[in-house]
């Protein structure tokens, strides 16, 4: 289709709202608990490789996704709680398909591992002096992309292929902006009560 992301992009709307959350409440509850890192794949594997199977495996499931038009709690809970034909097909899809994704994995990741081993520690760390700064640049990346989402609802909404009122599309843009600033700062809170903590 001749025409932007952020015109058939489901930006406004709840579902996706929900999504964005649970990846923020996950990064914030993670730093507050002091268990966030970037980490790479252990050390032992071919980190390159590793890093680009999973990138595959993604593209694979977002296609299945996107192919399917649906989730694993109507093909599979709904639809063999139904004894739905499409549930039922779904059923063996998935058991097959995670069969063989998995073993499509280990074989994949054998094979790169003989290729070359990496070394090394398994985690990223932004430092800035003794202070690992990875939470909070993590969550100032999200943050200013939400925000941007929701400045782009306002913005754009004239050109979205679903027309939302200009009320409920500043509604929409308010929200995400907020939810954006949101994440910043309390990261940033955060982060500084456990570098007061530490330093204590």
């Amino acid at each position: 289709m001749a025409v932007n992301w952020y015109q058939t992009v489901a930006i406004a709307n709840a579902f996706t709202f929900f999504v964005l959350m649970v990846i923020a409440g996950a990064l914030l509850s993670a730093q507050a608990r002091g268990t966030f890192a970037i980490r790479l794949p252990a050390p032992g594997t071919n980190r390159a490789a590793e890093i680009f199977i999973a990138f595959l495996g993604g593209i694979i499931l977002a296609i299945g996704a996107r192919i399917a038009e649906g989730c694993s709690v109507g093909g599979f809970w709904s639809g063999l709680a139904a004894l739905s034909l499409y549930g039922l097909v779904y059923t063996v899809g998935i058991v097959t398909g995670s069969i063989a994704g998995y073993y499509a994995y280990v074989a994949l990741s054998s094979w790169a591992a003989s290729r070359g081993a990496s070394t090394g520690s398994p985690v990223i760390r932004l430092m800035v002096g003794s202070f690992d700064a990875s939470g909070l640049v993590t969550s100032a990346v999200l943050g200013l992309a939400i925000a941007g989402i929701g400045v782009e609802v306002m913005a754009y909404n004239g050109y979205l292929k679903a027309k939302l009122a200009p009320a409920v599309a500043l509604q929409w843009s308010l929200v995400l902006v907020a939810l954006g600033l949101f994440v910043i700062a309390a990261s940033l809170v955060i982060n500084l009560a456990r570098a007061r903590g530490h330093g204590a």
